[in-house]
């Protein structure tokens, strides 16, 4: 098999899903601009880090709150059972 298209269709279909990507990547990248944007105007008005803001927005966006709060209270279990003497 030939990684070299050998028609002119197949050019044209991969071209034409270069671009498809290409543009999605466009957008991307201007969201993460926007998101990091807004960060920092959340760090400024409120003196708390972006990462802070970031993964709040992340458990919001993905509704694991409640997963989140039990990894984290295993983890904090976890630690506690190990260093308390």
């Amino acid at each position: 098999m030939s990684l070299i298209p050998s028609t002119p269709e197949d050019r044209k279909a991969i071209r034409i899903a270069l671009d498809q990507i290409s543009e999605a990547m466009s957008e991307i990248q201007t969201q993460r601009v926007q998101i990091n944007e807004t960060l920092k105007a959340l760090e400024d008005k409120f003196k708390v880090a972006p990462k802070t803001f970031r993964k709040v927005a992340a458990l919001y966006h993905k509704q694991t709150v409640v997963q989140f709060e039990n990894e984290t209270s295993e983890i904090k279990e976890l630690y506690e059972s190990i260093t308390s003497v």
